[in-house]
């Protein structure tokens, strides 16, 4: 199996590498945890580049590979995730605000109407 890598804090996309030569990198510093790795499937590098962020994992969790661990930080698709559940989160929040103010308006016209 082969492998495309990305540094997580950008550049370009990498490879495709055996663990064998992953493993090299790693050991000659060149290649850290701070680095994603996704399975060559014959595509070009154009199109890995295009690839969701949840296709990529920590370098350390490609089988065999040794020499780095996982960071304690997650995954940017991950973080993604987490960014949309907010956003969600906070648009509701705000459209049940709106709804109780439309109810309290209403109420109080309803009750001026008495």
């Amino acid at each position: 199996m082969r492998y495309y890598i990305k540094n997580v804090g950008g550049g370009s996309i990498d490879g495709p590498y055996t663990v064998e030569e992953l493993n090299r990198r790693i050991h000659e510093g060149k290649v850290d945890s701070q680095w994603l790795a996704t399975s060559d499937i014959g595509e070009s590098i154009q199109v890995v580049s295009r690839s969701p962020g949840s296709d990529w994992i920590w370098i350390a969790e490609v089988h065999r590979v040794i020499g780095v661990a996982v960071p304690p930080i997650s995954r940017p698709a991950e973080d993604m995730r987490v960014r949309w559940l907010l956003i969600v989160g906070f648009v509701i929040l705000i459209c049940v605000f709106l709804f109780l103010l439309l109810v309290a308006d209403l109420s109080e016209k309803l009750q001026g109407l008495h």
